[in-house]
């Protein structure tokens, strides 16, 4: 399998592999094996090899001396003829016995010597080693630790102290800094004086803190810590911050955070009981790292919050309003409405009544003709006519009244009826805009969460090395699209509405450079921030590593390049402000003349801009159409029709852009400074839009004289 072979440098030497697989080997891998190899040390082995080879030695020597020949002279006649036989070889025979025997000698001698060496090299190695142990105990005691076990488990029960917090549980708890008597101060180990604890790490200043221990006159085993933060020193007590001079009581399991990673619990023995219990000591475990960034964190947490609370209740604010619009709306609807049926009964009531006058009159009439005779008939007839036109008259002003007055109640409730409507279209607008600000406020309170503690720790790079940058966030405003601009709206109202729609914003990081003794600034986006952070780290790193020294520079060159700085950003084109010239008016040809303020990006005035906007119709239609208007002016100038673009789609049309002058530019803004615009009239959907740019002003200048000409 080809699991074998990516795992081979794991499957042999001085390692373990635990693998739950079913694996077979392929057939060219059958080689490989796994060999155990005991883990010893190299002086070890040695000596054990020169003792193995001594005792070897050793054995050699005494077999030898077990297999020497008798002496001539000890045995009989047989003896003697023996000795005779013997006597010619024997000088030969010992002569090579004694030259081995004198080589094992050799080797036997070396190889003691050897052991002893090894033995007193091994020595002085241990003496190494607990000249190295005295040398880091005295180390720590600079630090303000105690390595001493015995000493470290007395202590810890009586002295106040603090101990380490830590992201991995498994570091957490195990340095103990030891608050003595008096003033004990806190800080680098680079410091210009003594510091009774040293720390280390980011954000972290020469002499950083203060940690002052009162002794009670009364009760001299109970101790008062009190902490005073130095001079730009970051000090959290229980997540709120501590200004420079403050002076704060300290007290039992307080969550002590220096710089931006040194987090600590304060420990005081004489708060707690006598005999502390399991549950005691368990429940000040819980004030751990996580307990303490929490706190710290929800700071932050706790004023989204009550921001977000403030619009809760500002939205509700705004739908009670409305409610109570709408109600007072539909009681002034039915108000109108009864006054207007009130009115209609009346008329009612009022043309019957004149109706049966009407009829008792001409019933009076015909029985003042019957009884007065027919002579007096015409007379009645005459008198009954001027009735008949008095009431008629009568009931066409009445009718007329009546028309009115209902024409009046129509009008006003078409009056209530438009304010309704436009007022629940306006809070409609504004709910929508209310919950379009959420939302961008939440996302901006996250991006906010996670981009402050990155600006800061920026910032405290930036001061250890000693890099004239300063870095702060920045909400810029965006102005309305040209989408938004350029769409067609019924009324003003509208059209100011689409444009505040467009407004929007967004997050940037703005970088003060000191350069030469000037200043420049350039907002990066936060996602270029967020890449350059990790850059500094690692330039901090290659800092500290060179013991803060300038050196790191050549080493951190030589490794990333000449122009690896995350602290620098070469001079780019910075934008002054816009300006923004509306042309309508070029639909009737007619030519543009305007003076237009710059706006920069928080809405402030960064001068002004005269521009000329000339439109020409390269069409013969368009002249003659021109003398035709001329020749035909009417007298009534309502109705007269001017042409528009519209007439003369298909036709070319050029347009002369002139910008005249710039006024009023910022004096840190002005030099070089040139005018730009986009033209996306003859691009393709997809394409960028063109760009023009004028020359850059020769000089600066808060009045630059610059031309453009398009």
């Amino acid at each position: 399998m080809i699991q074998t072979h990516l795992l081979k440098d794991s499957l042999g030497g001085n390692s373990k592999t635990i693998m739950i697989a079913a694996l077979s080997p392929a057939s060219v891998n059958y080689s490989i094996k796994n060999k155990a190899i005991v883990n010893e040390d190299p002086n070890q082995i040695l000596i054990r090899q020169l003792k193995e080879e001594l005792e070897m030695l050793r054995k050699s020597m005494i077999e030898n001396m077990d297999a020497r020949p008798p002496s001539r002279g000890m045995g009989g006649g047989e003896g003697d003829l023996g000795g005779e036989f013997n006597g010619s070889r024997s000088p030969q025979i010992n002569t090579a016995r004694e030259r081995e025997l004198a080589a094992i000698r050799e080797q036997l001698e070396e190889n003691q010597r050897l052991l002893q060496e090894s033995e007193k090299s091994w020595n002085e190695r241990l003496k190494e080693t607990e000249e190295l142990a005295r040398k880091r105990e005295e180390q720590l005691k600079v630090l303000g630790l105690v390595s001493n076990a015995h000493e470290l488990k007395e202590k810890t029960v009586t002295n106040p102290h603090l101990l380490n917090l830590n992201e991995d549980q498994q570091m957490s708890e195990k340095l103990v800094y030891f608050i003595n008597s008096g003033s004990n101060r806190i800080g680098r180990i680079d410091a210009d004086g003594e510091q009774n604890i040293v720390v280390g790490g980011l954000g972290i200043m020469k002499e950083h803190c203060i940690i002052t221990r009162r002794e009670q006159p009364t009760h001299q085993e109970h101790s008062l810590l009190f902490i005073t933060a130095c001079h730009g020193a970051k000090v959290f007590v229980n997540a709120e911050p501590l200004k420079e001079g403050e002076e704060i009581e300290l007290r039992h399991c307080d969550r002590l955070v220096l710089g931006c990673s040194n987090v600590f619990r304060v420990v005081i023995p004489s708060a707690r009981s006598e005999n502390p219990t399991t549950d005691e000591l368990a429940h000040e475990s819980r004030f751990d790292w996580q307990c303490a960034m929490k706190e710290l964190n929800s700071k932050q947490i706790k004023a989204t919050m009550e921001a977000e609370a403030i619009a809760e209740k500002e939205k509700q604010e705004m739908d009670a309003r409305m409610k109570k619009m709408e109600e007072m709306m539909q009681a002034e609807q039915k108000i109108a409405e009864e006054k207007l049926g009130k009115q209609r009964e009346e008329w009612e009531q009022h043309v019957r009544t004149l109706n049966e006058q009407m009829k008792v009159k001409e019933l009076e009439i015909k029985t003042q003709m019957q009884t007065e005779g027919d002579n007096d008939k015409k007379k009645l007839a005459e008198q009954l006519a001027q009735q008949e036109s008095k009431l008629a008259e009568e009931l066409v002003k009445a009718e007329i009244l009546f028309e009115k007055k209902q024409q009046e109640l129509v009008e006003r409730q078409k009056e209530l009826e438009m304010s309704l409507q436009k007022q629940m279209r306006e809070a409609k607008v504004l709910g929508s805009q209310k919950e379009r600000e959420r939302v961008e406020r939440m996302k901006f309170d996250d991006l906010l969460l996670q981009s402050i503690p990155l600006v800061n720790e920026a910032n405290s790079i930036a001061d250890e090395l000693q890099k004239q940058t300063l870095f702060t966030l920045r909400l810029i405003t965006c102005g309305p699209t040209l989408a938004s601009l350029a769409g067609s709206s019924e009324t003003l109202d509208d059209e100011e509405l689409a444009i505040s729609n467009g407004i929007g914003a967004e997050l940037k990081v703005e970088v003060n450079f000191q350069e030469s003794g000037t200043f420049r600034s350039v907002m990066w986006d936060i996602e270029q921030f967020h890449a350059n952070v990790y850059v500094m780290r690692e330039m901090y790193q290659t800092f500290i590593e060179h013991n803060r020294l300038p050196a790191y520079v050549d080493t951190w060159k030589s490794t990333y390049g000449d122009d690896c700085d995350p602290f620098y950003d070469p001079p780019k084109p910075q934008l002054i402000g816009k300006s923004f010239v509306f042309l309508r008016n070029i639909e009737f040809g007619c030519k543009i003349n305007e003076t237009t303020s710059i706006f920069n990006h928080m809405g402030g005035n960064n001068g002004t801009l005269k521009c000329e906007i000339t439109p020409t119709i390269l069409s013969h239609e368009w002249q003659a159409c021109q003398h035709r208007l001329v020749e035909t002016c009417p007298e009534d100038l309502e109705t007269l029709v001017l042409p528009t673009l519209t007439n003369f789609i298909g036709s070319n049309l050029r347009v002369n852009i002139f910008v005249e002058s710039l006024r009023g530019i910022p004096g840190k803004l002005c030099k070089d400074a040139y005018v730009s615009f986009k033209w996306s009239g003859n691009t393709q959907e997809h394409e960028e839009p063109v760009e023009y740019k004028s020359e850059p002003t020769a000089s600066p200048s808060v009045d630059p004289n610059s031309s453009l000409t398009s």
